[in-house]
């Protein structure tokens, strides 16, 4: 047998050219053989013995240095010799592809041994490594002075490295030992700043953090697929780690795409530019869907391209938002990402073969610059989120001062707006002459109006902050939208509109809701009816299913076009709208409309015809009544429920529009100017105090400490507990927690109407027997 094989090695060494590239191995040393190959691609692919039959393959010698032969779909035959002058005799062979799928290697000895090897990806780790490392390896026996030949086969489809390493067996082994612990160390500072990044964003909610952590995982990805390492972790599933491996080019592209987007916050200066980028994460997602339909070479080069432009657009974006806009945070980027760029660009156009390129020999440099570039972005990073929170505090501490800078503004202008549309309402049943109750009644309706302003600014701001609550409560919902009807009336009458109100049988007559936010609601509407609407009608019809309110406001205004409506409820909407007046702007009133119906869980539609009016419809949910069958004033005024009220109230105008729904209702008032008083009278007189009307801003004391005061009073003295009601102008959320902890029971808002008070009492006072 070995004559035969010695005469078939020495045929080998005549035909076709013969071996070009001999390797002679002088010293017991690593050599690097990778560049020394001749190649041939066979279009068809056959056996060693056909190659044998075949001395007129156009065999073609490598460039030195040139190892990446870029992304190949055929067969591929490699040939090399080696001569061993040196005294080691065992050897190592290393393939440091770790991703070359189905190789088979044959080794013709000049003694007449035969060895053959299969290597590659699609093998378990114990077959195609006898050392354990990152590459592909088997050990030979060359005695000194003997030569032998290499013949390797591929069919590999997809990025082509043959960089190979010859090196006596005890040196191969710690050098791969050695590779290994490097490889181990990258990845196991990789997968710190993985959980670093996690932990981050999970403990701050920070969508920064976990962009930036999910571009480390999809690189760290990327490399595993590299270095054949996902192979050697799931050995059964080569077709599913094929795909997550090339597919996680792509990943890693998207990314650093949506990691640079929200860390310069790309938003804040072009939105054409936004959503070019958002345009390009969308070709992005096709083409990971793509992979179930493409080649895998076609798709490994597509991927790279992919790869290619977003590092290249990083890299211009960047530079340009940092030095042309002058983003410190867009310069910040930049120079971590010359980093990545420069390495990537120049690796991708090695293996497109644009130039000679060893990926081998490059990439551990590689992995440095991206390891580097990862630590000084996480500092970035670091920096960035600092600069966030200090940006968030600072937002946070406006919106403070702005929320108590409109709470002071709304209790000083809520109190006397409070004696103005109280005392209005007293006079209207003083006034004789109709054109005394026209004139009152313009008083009523401006007050009315500005009020409306006051509450539609404070809306805003409870809108914008994170504490938005709702004050469910039983109310007798037709009287409500009669009072509110009755205040646009004379402004119809003045208008010269007709008005109308039609109210259904269907509607109950207590339901439970919030009725502020309704009344807000409702306002808004028919002001903006009444706004635009120059000639004809205003309807207002309300109507109830089991579950919701059903309201329908209609006017025969000048109605909208499809492109208005779809901005009419945009916060200070520039369009301006024909009125009987000339143009008017829309405003904050609609978009208010729209935040508080998606917070009461309603809904809201229009429509609209120029020249024929407009139609607003609401849908408002509704909770069923609490066992109230009549409505809560004709309840209490029929049983004979007369009430002693303690009323502490520096202001003499509230005090008597507040002593006028009293008289009206049948209740006594005993009057206390500040809290001092009122905490003296009850002491005296608490036996016959059925509840407290609490004013909170007072001088001497204020209302909480009054109420704290009155609460211990009746601990100490074992009294029961009289209800205690603050009367404010403060309808922040938070002040209703105040008064809880001051002691308080409930609160009613300045100004307040005759059907509030009565409810609220209602509520809180016991019947008497």
């Amino acid at each position: 047998m070995k004559p035969i094989i010695f005469i078939i090695f020495c045929l080998l060494l005549s035909s076709g050219g013969a071996f070009g590239n001999t390797v002679e191995l002088t010293n017991a040393d690593s050599v690097d053989v990778g560049d020394q190959y001749e190649i041939v691609a066979v279009p068809n692919p056959i056996t060693f013995e056909q190659l044998q039959a075949s001395p007129n393959l156009s065999w073609q010698p490598l460039q030195a240095g040139h190892t990446s032969l870029g992304v190949i779909s055929q067969q591929h035959w490699l040939k090399l010799t080696i001569e061993n002058q040196s005294n080691e005799i065992n050897w190592l062979f290393t393939l440091k592809n770790g991703t070359m799928r189905r190789v088979e290697v044959w080794a013709l000895f000049s003694d007449g041994r035969q060895q053959k090897k299969i290597l590659g990806a699609d093998y378990p780790a114990k077959v195609n490594r006898e050392y354990w490392g990152p590459g592909l390896n088997f050990s030979l026996r060359i005695p000194t002075g003997e030569s032998v030949q290499f013949f390797m086969s591929t069919s590999h489809r997809g990025v082509f490295d043959v960089s190979s390493r010859l090196e006596p067996v005890a040196i191969g082994a710690r050098n791969n030992a050695y590779l290994f612990g490097l490889d181990m160390f990258v990845y196991g500072l990789l997968g710190m700043l993985i959980i670093y990044h996690l932990l981050m964003s999970i403990s701050g909610l920070d969508r920064l953090q976990l962009s930036y952590m999910a571009f480390i995982s999809s690189v760290v990805m990327f490399f595993l697929f590299l270095d054949g390492y996902l192979f050697v972790l799931f050995p059964r599933d080569i077709h599913i780690v094929l795909a997550a491996g090339q597919m996680s080019i792509v990943l890693a592209s998207m990314c650093a795409l949506i990691y640079m987007r929200q860390f310069i916050s790309i938003e804040r200066y072009s939105e054409p530019m936004n959503q070019g980028l958002l345009l390009l994460l969308a070709i992005d997602g096709m083409w990971l869907v793509a992979r179930s339909v493409i080649s895998s070479e076609d798709y490994i080069q597509g991927s790279m391209l992919l790869m290619l432009l977003h590092s290249l657009l990083i890299f211009g974006l960047s530079a340009y938002l940092g030095f042309i806009k002058r983003d410190l945070f867009a310069k910040y980027f930049f120079v971590a990402w010359l980093i990545w760029c420069l390495w990537g660009v120049y690796v991708i156009l090695g293996i497109f073969d644009l130039f000679s390129i060893s990926l081998d020999n490059k990439w551990l440099m590689f992995k440095v610059a991206i390891v580097s570039h990862f630590c000084v972005m996480s500092w970035f990073l670091s920096l960035r989120v600092s600069q966030l929170k200090r940006e968030h505090a600072t937002a946070s501490a406006q919106n403070q001062a702005k929320s108590q800078l409109l709470a002071r503004v709304s209790h000083e202008m809520r109190t006397p707006l409070n004696g103005i549309i109280g005392v209005s309402k007293i006079l209207n049943d003083h006034i004789q002459s109709s054109e005394g109750r026209k004139l009152n009644q313009i008083i009523r309706g401006c007050g009315n109006s500005l009020l409306t302003l006051v509450n539609d600014l404070l809306e805003m701001s409870k809108l914008n902050s994170e504490h938005y609550t709702l004050q469910v409560r039983n109310v007798d919902i037709q009287s409500v939208v009669r009072e509110l009807w009755e205040t646009f009336e004379l402004r119809f009458v003045e208008s010269e509109l007709t008005g109308e109100l039609e109210i259904s049988e269907n509607v109950p007559s207590i339901v439970a809701l919030d009725v502020e936010r309704l009344k807000q609601v409702l306002a808004n509407i028919l002001e903006n009816a009444l706004s635009f609407t120059a000639t004809g009608s205003i309807k207002l019809m309300l109507d109830a299913d089991p579950k919701a309110l059903l309201i329908a406001v209609k006017d025969s205004g000048e109605g909208m076009d499809q492109e208005q409506i779809a901005r009419l409820f945009e916060p200070f909407n520039a369009d301006y709208l024909a009125t009987k007046e000339g143009a008017k702007q829309v405003g904050l009133g609609l978009h208010i409309t729209r935040e508080i119906l998606n917070r009461l869980g309603g809904k809201i539609a229009v429509e609209s015809q120029i020249g024929k009016g407009t139609c607003v419809y609401l849908s408002i949910p509704y909770l069923s009544e609490q066992k109230v069958s009549s409505t809560i004033e004709s309840k209490m005024s029929s049983a004979g429920q007369h009430l002693n009220l303690l009323v502490a109230e520096d202001n003499k105008v509230n005090f008597l529009v507040l002593k006028s729904i009293a008289m009206k209702l049948g209740h006594e008032l005993f009057h206390a100017e500040n809290g001092k008083e009122a905490f003296e009278y009850y002491v005296d007189h608490a036996a016959t105090i059925d509840a407290i009307l609490m004013d909170c801003e007072m001088p001497v004391l204020n209302g909480y400490e009054a109420a704290k005061m009155i609460r211990d009073f009746e601990m100490k003295q074992q009294l029961p507990r009289k209800p205690i009601i603050a009367v404010t102008a403060n309808v922040f959320e938070e002040h209703f927690e105040t008064i809880k902890k001051a002691g308080m029971d409930e609160q009613i808002n300045k100004p307040y109407s005759d059907h509030e008070l009565v409810t609220v009492l209602e509520k809180l006072v016991p019947q008497k027997t």
